[in-house]
């Protein structure tokens, strides 16, 4: 079982390492760090943003284990309160922090939702079994995993908009290759003790939306991620989340890695899976 939590554990930071360097998160998870995290990389500030992502969450992880150890049968009796109707009403705070997240072109951010949502509904109905949008097509019928969906639109977006640069400058390749060296070679500077602690309001954000969602089964890292990332900008506009700062990074990190503990309360309490990862 340790190994188990150890990969678990390991693979929620490990996304934010493609998210912040190439703008594909390695997983769900880490969606919500692509938005700081890679402008901060194509400020010159990868291996801040790296470091802010790891930094953060071994904070919040734990964090989130301590406050499990203390805390354990409350949460676990907490958790059984929230039903499907409480879970539904988080799930509508988090498609309408969207307007935070959209910034300017709230139109986008909702026409994105209003896809989201109908991209959800394909598949077979689990209480009545009957198909839902899947257009005749048997391949349908199971939905659309979530994993394969986000990586595949960060990633076909990325390698649209590195096709434009390569029609526009020959040396591309280098480039890249440039940048990454620089990132992994120490060149870039790092994060300062000083640095880290400017973040402990976003860690703090992120500590207590990953610890409330993840005790709650069936909704997971990439909703308390995305909660924590748009209740830090929310809260903390002077700190202007979202153009590329360490704070995004921080916010959205500690809220997906704080969950990795809570998220085990009602799998170990009742056999309940706090998320798909921990069923």
């Amino acid at each position: 079982m340790g190994l188990v939590i150890g990969l678990y554990k390991g693979a929620l930071f490990g996304g934010s390492i493609s998210a912040i360097s190439f703008a594909t998160p390695g997983a769900p998870d880490s969606a919500a760090t692509v938005f700081d995290g890679y402008r901060m990389t194509q400020k010159g500030q990868g291996r801040k943003a790296l470091l802010t992502s790891l930094y953060s969450s071994v904070t919040a992880d734990t964090l989130s284990d301590v406050l499990v150890i203390l805390i354990a049968p409350m949460m676990a009796l907490a958790a059984l309160q929230f039903g499907p109707a409480e879970r539904t009403w988080l799930m509508v705070v988090a498609i309408a922090l969207l307007g935070a997240l959209s910034g300017k072109h709230i139109a986008k951010g909702l026409l994105a939702a209003a896809i989201g949502l109908y991209i959800g509904t394909m598949g077979t109905d689990p209480i009545g079994g009957a198909s839902r949008n899947t257009f005749g097509l048997a391949w349908l019928r199971d939905g659309i995993s979530l994993v394969p969906l986000i990586i595949g639109l960060f990633a076909m977006s990325r390698m649209l908009e590195q096709g434009v640069e390569l029609l526009h400058e020959s040396r591309l390749g280098t480039r890249v290759e440039r940048k990454m060296h620089d990132l992994f070679s120490g060149k870039q500077d790092g994060l300062t003790f000083r640095e880290y602690l400017s973040n402990w309001r976003e860690m703090g954000i992120g500590l207590g939306v990953g610890s409330f969602v993840g005790m709650l089964p069936g909704l997971g890292a990439t909703v308390a991620s995305f909660l924590a990332y748009g209740i830090a900008k929310r809260l903390l506009p002077h700190k202007k989340i979202g153009t590329g700062v360490m704070g995004g990074v921080a916010a959205a990190e500690a809220g997906n890695n704080a969950t990795a503990g809570p998220t085990l309360v009602p799998l170990l309490a009742f056999g309940i899976p706090g998320s798909a990862t921990a069923a």
